[in-house]
Formats: structure tokens, C-alpha cells, sequence
């Protein structure tokens, strides 16, 4: 084994050591002999005296994110600790001095080269590494607004990657034995393993420098080579060789230190893992995620409680719980039981609340990989952690064991093909972005074990423990991150991070209570489905018992043009449509006209043979007929499918394909746009319509319609027959249909307790028609006696929008 070892070792540095298309042809003699990346270890870079090294791709794409905002802290990574004990301010100082040497990466900086190649070299080391400040002599009330200001102030105090550094370190005194210690440092050098490999080597440091005899260290610092090689020094055989400069590695003969020099640096690994990707490497795997991933990119769109907002930044805040220790036992036994790890366990359960919360089928989440499956790499600071994606697809009828072993089989895959960079990944897919939307995924998932802590250092007999601070200081990567953080004692501690601009505490409160209820129903025995797990809690499940009790519940649901006719037949004469003509004055058209004239055009689409559980197409500007031709499709029994004409035209055909639709209601000023149908098809037949002259406020031919029977032609229709089918925009693929039956309609807009509805409202119509924003707009204010006053199409401007609410006397508008 030592041998195989020792030649593949060797192998790699002659690797590493090729010209490129040497390499190239190297890896393909290679892989054509059955070997993979994964059996060669990382080795020193060729030329370690060059001033300056390539950026690794997952620093490049920090440093692009970097330029975008300057300002943003989401990739501050930082740790605050408690000391609570005797300590020596300047060994700090001196120890973290000395793991700077250590450690390359604390002390680089990065800058582009004119043809915008990202390059990290070594910057200078400032003449104090740690800030100190002292609140011993403040009132206790004072002493903790003034520490958590300093602390705020040090955590999103934005880095400068070109001047550096990249590192903060800062020691407050609160008592003569009593501190707190901060650390903090770019994501572009570090990870939360690093963070973890850097505090546990401070403590060993720490003690080293305090245990050196005084005449031993140089004056006023500890910044020489002899100092760091006493405190850095260990058994291997090799270490009287040095190393050149700036390599950043030391060496010494004195056994009787912590622990051993570092045989690489993250710059090392950084030229490793280009060399082998460029070699071949990124092809091989790429083909993996593309076959795992599929053409189409969704996007998830969580429901937010306020508005998104493009280009904004969001404050990240926080909510955790630390599950029963039942439940704890009971995911550990699922986990034996079924060859499963938790982290397998905690995101299947994630992506079974996000399918619940989304309705959306195709689930994928970002998933920080390690990246440290390689001996050499486990206790070097540098930024090795890899985002995958994680995908699910799930439905009702599957069981929550089958998706579990979904996952299993999707985690597993994603770690035999880690290497590929997220940043190569996102070229090679391009997915449509949608505004600021994070590429491939919009919810994060982060599994920590309990092992390698930032908590895991000794300070000899000073006692360590978090230090958390009330509030959110950092800005949220994503809308939301899960973090299951494995506990001593097999315990777990969930937290969900979230932009509080964009989800009340509340609503996140909720997520996390129903998080917890399907780990439950996870560990759970039989044969359980995912659309079956209760997601209420037991307060939750009383006040809907208490509501179904409740003698003011809505009316049972009814068709909702039989709302619509009941205040037609209630006041015929109330104002249920209004439209601002080219002249600027409003046209209006009374519930009983409207009424009739639907009537009518029911009567006509009856003649054609129109009928209960048909979808027919309806294709007509945001106007009187529009409406009209609405109900009329309802009243004849069937269920409309708006239909845009100015999408693309294969959108457009895939819709009316998909739908099923034999017959489309046109304008006939729009049938000159409808798309051409393919030959090789029956195409649907296109109805006409028509409203009498005066009907639309405006001009217009054909029959006049209100003269026909005021009753509807027969046919049968329920609460829950369809009365319209939607389609989504399409922007993460092909538009999906999206059936709404009458029944979730009139009990949206039946007694509502979220708004008023009545017979004063004058409702704005702005969102079209084939937007669902539309439903409650139209059917909210048609079915409770109120007016629909239709907006314009082409109002762009808030100005122009407030001019026309304004002028149409608007008292009640729904935008989303």
C-alpha cells in the first residue's frame, strides 16, 4: 500500500510538472487505465518562489461577487468566543502572528491582471494582528452596548481584497479575567473548516508561545523564522530541508512542539486541482451533472411575506430549536435502520417542506461540500468548501423512505463527482437567471458534525464558550439556509438563517415547527406519503377545530358566476365595469348588462357545442368583452384559458396544445397575431367575439348579443369543476397549467378576512388576465357587488399609475 502510495504521489508530481498538453494527453493514457482524480494526492506547486499565484475558481468567483458590491459582508465568516480565565494579551498577538506564517492564506491579497486573471500573492502583515480594546471600566450595561458595537463593527466592517487584510482578530477585555475574542475573515481565504483547523492551532500556539522562555523570543514580536520553527515544528524525517521564501512553510529540528510544518499551502492546491480539471477532469464530471441536472433550471420560488426587491441587499436574521431528545434517538435509529447518515435525513425532510410549502415537484438544494476528502488537505486554511446541488423530485403519492433513499442515492453521486467547481458547473448549465436569484438553487442546506467546532481550542485553564450577540449583523447569502448542527450526545440543534426583509419571524417560526413535525414523521414506521404528513400544530390544529365550529364561516362554495348573478339579479343597476376611453372619460357597463351580454355569448359558444368540462381558449384585451367572455365560458359550463398573444409564439402554441383546446374566443382585432398552426395538426377552431357597439365605451361591429334568452344554456356545474386554467411564465422552463376549480375561488373571495369586499369597493384591474393576481382583482369585486375599474395597458410609471388611480376614484388595489 505504502508503494501504490509512493507512485502515485510520484506520478503526481511529474503530473504537475508538464506542459498542459502534456498533461492532457497524460490523463486521458490515465483514465483509459481506470484511474480517477480522487486516487492522486495534492502535491507542492511546480514554482513556489513565483511572487504571485492563480486564483482557485471558487476564489475567482468571489472575487467577481466582490466587484459586483464591495460593500456586501454575506461572506464574512467569523467566530466570537467568551475567555473566561487568566490570559496574556501579547501571546495572543504572538500566536496569531505566528499562524499567519503558518498559514498563507491569512496574509494574501488579490488582484486582476488586464486581462482580468485573478492572482492572490502575499500582502504585508500589519503591525498589530489583534485590536484591543478594553471596557473593564464601564457600568456592566454599558460595558456590553459598547463591546456588541465594537463587535458589529469588526464583523461587517466590508474587506478590502486588493489592500487586505483579509483577517480580523479582536480581544476585548470586559474583567481582569474575562474577555471576549473575535475572529473574522473573508470567505475568499477561509471556510468554516478552516475557521475550526485555525482556532484549534491558536489554542496550540497560544500555549507554545506562553510556554517559550522570554529570552527565546525576538523583541516586541515574534515574527522570525527561528521563533515559528520552534513553535511549528515536528517529526518529519525531512524537516532540516528548508523551503524556499514566501512559500510559507516552515520547518524545524525540535521534536517537542505541537505539531509538524505544513507540507502545502492552499496556493498548492489551487494550481493542483487547475491543472487536473484543465487536464480532463472538468469534462469527465461535468457530464454527471448534466445528465443529474437536465436541460431545464428551475427556479423555487418560496412565498414571501413582503415583496422581493431587485438589487437589494438583505440583513440575515436567525432562528434555531434543539430537537427533542426523543426524536434525536429516533433519527438516529431511522439512521441505522435504513443505511442512511443524518445529514441524509435532514435534507430529505428539507426538501419534503419545501415541496409542501412550493407545490413544485422539482426540488434542488445547495449543498456545501468539505472538499476535504484528502488527507494532505485537512488542516490547511484556505476557501476548499464546493456548493453542489442536491436534487429531489417528489410528489404526493411517494413515500417519505422512498425519498429519503432519493436522497441517499443523489448525496452519494454528488460525493464521488465533488471536484467540479459550483462556479464551472453554473457556466457549463447557464440557467436563465431571474432577476437576483442565486444560480441553480435558491435554498441552502448546511450539515455541521459535531467534531471541529469553532469552540474546539484550549487556552490552558481559560474556559471557552460561544459568545452569541442579539441581532442580525451579516447580510443572508439566501432567502434561507438550514443548518443542522450534530450536538454531543447525539443530539441536533436546527436553525433556519432568512431575510428578514422578506419573511415576518413568525412565518419562519412556523417553517421551523413544521420542519421539526416531518423529521417525526420520517422516524415514523410504515409506509408514509409525503401529501399525508400533518404539517399543523397542536395550537394550529384547536383553532381550526375551533374555526369549523365557528358560525361565521363562509358560505358553502358555489360557481362563481352564480355569485356574479346573484348581484346582477340583486342590483342590475350597480356599476360593475369601468374603462377609461381614448377621451379620458370612464365608460361604464351595469351588472345587469353585463350580465345579459354574457348571457348572449353563452348562448352562441351552447350553439357550437360548447359544454360542461371543456377549456376553451380566450384570447382578448383588458376590456369590457374580456370579462364578458369570461363569464360567458363559465356560463356555458365550461373553463376559460386566457391565452396572451404578445408571448412567443411556440409559448403560445405549447399552451393551447397542452390545454387541450378545440375552440378559441377571439377579438377579432387580435386574430391577425395568433400564431400560425403546424400543418401536421387539427387546429382549434376561432370563435369571434363581439359586443354591441356602445358595449366597450368605445368602437366595434356585430350582433348585439344582450337580445338573447337571459338564461343560461344547460349544464351541469359544481363547486369543484374547473373554471379556468393558468399557465406559470415559463421562466424556468416550459409554462405549466394550473387547474382552479370554483370552489378555491368562491371561498377566496366569499367573506373574506384579509380584505373588504363590498358594494363601495372600485377595485383596480392591473394584473393581466393570465396573471393569477387577477382572480381576486376580478372575481373578489364581481362577486361581491363592487366595480372593477380596468386599468390601461402600457402603465408603466408610478406616477402614471397614481394619476389614473386617482382619476378612477380606486380605493382598493392588489399588487404582487
Amino acid at each position: 500500500m505504502a508503494d501504490t502510495d509512493d507512485r502515485l504521489k510520484a506520478l503526481a508530481i511529474q503530473f504537475s510538472r508538464l506542459a498542459p498538453e502534456a498533461q492532457r494527453a497524460v490523463y486521458q493514457r490515465m483514465t483509459s487505465q481506470g484511474l480517477r482524480i480522487g486516487q492522486f494526492p495534492v502535491v507542492a506547486r511546480p514554482h513556489p518562489e513565483e511572487a504571485r499565484t492563480r486564483a482557485s475558481y471558487a476564489q475567482e468567483r468571489q472575487w467577481f461577487l466582490w466587484k459586483l458590491d464591495p460593500t456586501a459582508r454575506a461572506y464574512h465568516i467569523s467566530t466570537v468566543q467568551r475567555l473566561s480565565g487568566r490570559l496574556d494579551a501579547d501571546t495572543i498577538e504572538a500566536a496569531f502572528r505566528l499562524l499567519i506564517q503558518r498559514h498563507s492564506q491569512l496574509g494574501v491579497v488579490f488582484e486582476a491582471d488586464e486581462a482580468g486573471t485573478v492572482w492572490q500573492r502575499r500582502g504585508d502583515v500589519p503591525d498589530q494582528v489583534v485590536h484591543r480594546q478594553d471596557f473593564s471600566g464601564f457600568a456592566e450595561a454599558d460595558r456590553h452596548a459598547r463591546l456588541q458595537q465594537a463587535v458589529s463593527v469588526l464583523q461587517g466592517t466590508p474587506f478590502d481584497l486588493e489592500a487586505g487584510p483579509l483577517l480580523r482578530v479582536g480581544l476585548f477585555r470586559l474583567a481582569a479575567d474575562e474577555h471576549v475574542l473575535v475572529v473574522v475573515m473573508h470567505h475568499i481565504i477561509c471556510d468554516e473548516r478552516s475557521l475550526a483547523v485555525l482556532m484549534a492551532e491558536f489554542g496550540m500556539a497560544y500555549a507554545a508561545v506562553h510556554d517559550t522562555p522570554a529570552g527565546d523570543l525576538p523583541a516586541g514580536s515574534v515574527t522570525g523564522d527561528d521563533s515559528a520553527d520552534r513553535v511549528f515544528a515536528g517529526n518529519d524525517p525531512s524537516s532540516d530541508e528548508r523551503l524556499p521564501a514566501g512559500s510559507g512553510q516552515r520547518v524545524s529540528d525540535d521534536p517537542s512542539m505541537p505539531f509538524g510544518p505544513l507540507p502545502l499551502q492552499y496556493e498548492d492546491y489551487a494550481v493542483w486541482q487547475r491543472q487536473w480539471l484543465e487536464a480532463g477532469e472538468a469534462e469527465h464530471q461535468l457530464e454527471y451533472w448534466k445528465s443529474r441536472l437536465g436541460e431545464v433550471q428551475p427556479v423555487l420560488q418560496l412565498p414571501t411575506d413582503f415583496p422581493r426587491e431587485a438589487g437589494v441587499r438583505y440583513r440575515a436574521a436567525r432562528q434555531h430549536v434543539v430537537l427533542p431528545a426523543e426524536l434525536a434517538a429516533d433519527i438516529r435509529a431511522l439512521c441505522r435502520r435504513e443505511g442512511v447518515t443524518a445529514f441524509m435525513v435532514l435534507l430529505a425532510a428539507l426538501n419534503v417542506l419545501l415541496y409542501r410549502l412550493t407545490g413544485e415537484q422539482d426540488i434542488r438544494i445547495g449543498v456545501p461540500n468539505a472538499n476535504r476528502n484528502r488527507v494532505e488537505t485537512e488542516n490547511i486554511v484556505g476557501f476548499f468548501v464546493n456548493t453542489q446541488v442536491i436534487r429531489c423530485v417528489l410528489d404526493g403519492g411517494r413515500s417519505l423512505r422512498d425519498v429519503l433513499q432519493q436522497v441517499r442515492e443523489a448525496a452519494l453521486g454528488a460525493q464521488s463527482h465533488q471536484d467540479l467547481p459550483f462556479e464551472q458547473l453554473v457556466s457549463a448549465l447557464n440557467p436563465e437567471r431571474v432577476s437576483a436569484d442565486n444560480p441553480l438553487f435558491q435554498v441552502m442546506y448546511n450539515h455541521a458534525s459535531e467534531e471541529g467546532g469553532a469552540t474546539g481550542f484550549r487556552l490552558g485553564e481559560v474556559v471557552i464558550d460561544d459568545y452569541p450577540l442579539p441581532g442580525g449583523e451579516l447580510d443572508a447569502q439566501f432567502e434561507l439556509t438550514v443548518t443542522g448542527q450534530e450536538l454531543p450526545g447525539g443530539g441536533f440543534d436546527v436553525s433556519f438563517t432568512y431575510a428578514q426583509a422578506l419573511f415576518r419571524a413568525e412565518t419562519v417560526k412556523r417553517l421551523l415547527d413544521q420542519y421539526v413535525l416531518l423529521l417525526a414523521a420520517f422516524c415514523r414506521p410504515g409506509m408514509v406519503r409525503t401529501g399525508d404528513v400533518g404539517l399543523l400544530a397542536d395550537e394550529d390544529r384547536e383553532r381550526v377545530v375551533a374555526w369549523e365550529k365557528s358560525p361565521s364561516l363562509p358560505h358553502a362554495p358555489v360557481p362563481i358566476h352564480v355569485l356574479f348573478e346573484r348581484q346582477a339579479s340583486a342590483a342590475p343597476e350597480r356599476v360593475a365595469l369601468q374603462l377609461q376611453t381614448a377621451t379620458g372619460t370612464f365608460a361604464s357597463l351595469r351588472y345587469g348588462e353585463l350580465n345579459r351580454l354574457a348571457n348572449g355569448i353563452a348562448h352562441a359558444l351552447c350553439a357550437e357545442g360548447v359544454g360542461p368540462g371543456m377549456r376553451i381558449g380566450l384570447v382578448a384585451v383588458r376590456a369590457f368583452a374580456q370579462i364578458a367572455g369570461m363569464l360567458a365560458i363559465l356560463k356555458a359550463g365550461a373553463a376559460y384559458v386566457p391565452l396572451d398573444v404578445n408571448q412567443p409564439a411556440e409559448r403560445l402554441l405549447f399552451q393551447i396544445r397542452d390545454s387541450g383546446l378545440s375552440r378559441i374566443l377571439v377579438e377579432p382585432a387580435l386574430r391577425a397575431r395568433m400564431p400560425a398552426w403546424p400543418a401536421d395538426a387539427p387546429a382549434p377552431a376561432l370563435m369571434p367575439l363581439v359586443l354591441p357597439d356602445h358595449a366597450d365605451g368605445d368602437t366595434g361591429t356585430g350582433p348585439d348579443v344582450s337580445v338573447r334568452p337571459p338564461s343560461v344554456c344547460p349544464g351541469a356545474v359544481h363547486p369543484d369543476s374547473v373554471a379556468y386554467v393558468m399557465y406559470t411564465s415559463g421562466s424556468t422552463g416550459m409554462p405549466k397549467g394550473v387547474e382552479v376549480q370554483h370552489q378555491g375561488i368562491s371561498r377566496l373571495v366569499q367573506q373574506p378576512n384579509y380584505a373588504q369586499f363590498g358594494t363601495a369597493t372600485r377595485m383596480l384591474q392591473f394584473a393581466p388576465f393570465t396573471f393569477d393576481a387577477s382572480t381576486l382583482e376580478i372575481w373578489g369585486t364581481l362577486c361581491n357587488g363592487g366595480t372593477l375599474v380596468q386599468a390601461p395597458d402600457g402603465l408603466l410609471s408610478l406616477q402614471a399609475l397614481a394619476q389614473f388611480i386617482a382619476a378612477g376614484e380606486i380605493n382598493t388595489a392588489w399588487f404582487t
